[in-house]
């Protein structure tokens, strides 16, 4: 392949840090192009944002190229960092082409100093020095199909180069010119110690989440591979999914500073990716969901959005950014408005809330949130407080239920009611727990529905628009709810929920009979 060694940058610089955001980050865009005597070829766009972490002192990069031409030329991308490492130490993963899910552990290998360019390996690497440390992301090649999934383009990725210069360590990554692609790269670089190698638990971490080829890191944030149940799902097919495993677990349970990172830039793209309604929607497309309710691209899922909205309120707790406590208490207010106009009443009114929303019915997304919005509030949009009302129950009751616009699972149940009075610990407004005192009552009041009947002891899945109960359960999903939910009712009034603890001691009695739960 041939290199395009000459280009000149030319653009703008832009802040993504207004608005909403935990941290400020510098934007640039460049034209990308090529002097041939009087003419400018143009190659492509290229964005880079940098970022400075006050968490860790650690900076972040993140480069995203799309070329305008296909052409062997590369445009070379060069990282220099200055150390007096006479060596480093370099890690990274290890996998078959065959087996990326599956990947191994390369053990660290030092880099002696060489005046010759050598070859690293297309991975992302874990790079220590004795005065820097750095992760440096492989260079990722998407396709972009439709409905916000895009697919790998491995083959499209060159090695990247090495040259030890001295007191210059140069690191050099090769973007691939194909129209139509997105050509993407980043890392995280600061001082020495980013990586506890001595520690085995913060190595189990790391390996986990990898954000190599399983789970890449993108500027909207982690990625996960498209579900065969969605569309377009293809072989390494990617999206940006609204849950982030990942970013939980590191924000749980990372103490290096490379997990900080991880967890901080998680948090802060899920509360950019976060709309103003405060949801996130999803794309692409369920089969599933469009198959039995007809609902099509960007829907909402009420799981989802609250793992994301519990996901910035655990951040909030953890790092004391307001930020994130504001995107939480915005997915607050919606879910209650949500939860006041979607929903079955059950005996003694309790409420059981459906699980999606099509956000595109109607006049279109706007127009669908906008009316969810409107109801429980009149045009002005603004969330009412029935705290301020003569009687928030009454208010409460005033709100009109809909048709069925899909099931209702018990899994979303407790995840929603357990949210909410988490955030009412952290911001009392009336509105947050009485919504979750009316999906308490709606479970209790539907408690012997739930226990199937033909005498197995498991729990139905959901609730459906006929009126039935039925569908199979998560094995362990909705009993960890149950468990969170007990743990919550505990905490706030100081004894058992003896009704709740019928519905956990039913499914635990069924999880350990078929071996599915040791504790």
């Amino acid at each position: 392949m041939g290199e395009l060694a000459e280009f000149v940058g030319s653009g703008t610089s832009g802040a993504l840090g207004a608005g909403g955001s935990s941290f400020f980050i510098d934007t640039q865009v460049f034209e990308v192009y090529q002097r041939q005597g009087w003419k400018k070829v143009f190659w492509g766009e290229l964005l880079l944002d940098v970022g400075f972490l006050e968490l860790t002192e650690d900076w972040y990069y993140f480069l995203c190229y799309k070329p305008v031409q296909s052409s062997d030329v590369l445009l070379p991308v060069t990282l220099t960092v200055r150390s007096l490492s006479e060596a480093l130490w370099l890690g990274h993963y290890a996998y078959e082409e065959w087996d990326v899910l599956n990947p191994g552990w390369r053990h660290r290998e030092e880099l002696v100093r060489e005046e010759t360019e050598r070859a690293l390996p297309r991975r992302s690497l874990f790079v220590d020095g004795v005065d820097f440390g750095a992760f440096l992301s492989m260079v990722y090649v998407y396709e972009p199909l439709y409905w916000g999934v895009r697919k790998e383009r491995y083959d499209l990725v060159p090695d990247p180069i090495y040259v030890d210069q001295g007191d210059r360590k140069v690191f050099t990554f090769y973007f691939p010119h194909a129209v139509g692609v997105e050509v993407e790269q980043w890392g995280l670089l600061g001082e020495a110690g980013m990586f506890w190698w001595d520690d085995v638990g913060q190595n189990q971490l790391r390996f986990m989440a990898n954000l190599d080829r399983v789970r890449p890191w993108t500027r909207e944030g982690v990625q996960a591979m498209t579900p065969i149940s969605f569309e377009p799902a293809t072989p390494r097919g990617f999206w940006v999914a609204p849950d982030d495993p990942v970013g939980k677990r590191v924000l749980m349970e990372g103490e290096e500073r490379f997990a900080r990172n991880v967890a901080f830039l998680a948090l802060d793209a899920a509360l950019k990716r976060q709309h103003e309604e405060g949801i996130w929607p999803l794309m692409p497309r369920s089969d599933w969901l469009y198959d039995q309710y007809g609902m099509d691209v960007s829907f909402y899922d009420s799981r989802f959005n609250r793992d994301m909205a519990l996901f910035l309120l655990q951040g909030y707790r953890r790092f004391g950014a307001e930020p994130f406590l504001d995107g939480a208490l915005r997915y607050a207010d919606f879910f209650c408005n949500h939860a006041l106009r979607y929903h079955e009443i059950t005996e003694r009114g309790g409420f059981l809330v459906y699980d999606y929303l099509d956000l595109r019915s109607g006049s279109g997304r706007e127009a669908a949130v906008g009316a969810l919005l409107d109801a429980s509030s009149g045009s002005s949009g603004a969330i009412q407080d029935p705290a301020e009302a003569p009687c928030a129950s009454d208010s409460l009751r005033e709100r009109p239920a809909l048709r069925a616009l899909s099931h209702v699972s018990l899994n979303h149940l407790l995840s929603e009611m357990n949210f909410l009075y988490e955030v009412y610990e952290v911001r009392p407004k009336a509105l947050y727990l009485e919504v979750a005192e009316k999906i308490r009552l709606a479970v209790l009041d539907r408690a012997g529905a739930w226990i199937r009947d033909e005498g197995e002891g498991d729990l139905c899945y959901a609730w459906l628009p006929d009126g039935s109960y039925g569908l199979l359960d998560y094995a362990l999903l909705t009993l960890s709810d149950m468990r969170y939910s007990q743990a919550i009712f505990e905490r706030r009034e100081g004894i058992v929920d003896e009704e709740f603890q019928v519905l956990i001691e039913r499914q635990e009695v069924f999880l350990r009979e078929r071996g599915l739960l040791y504790e």
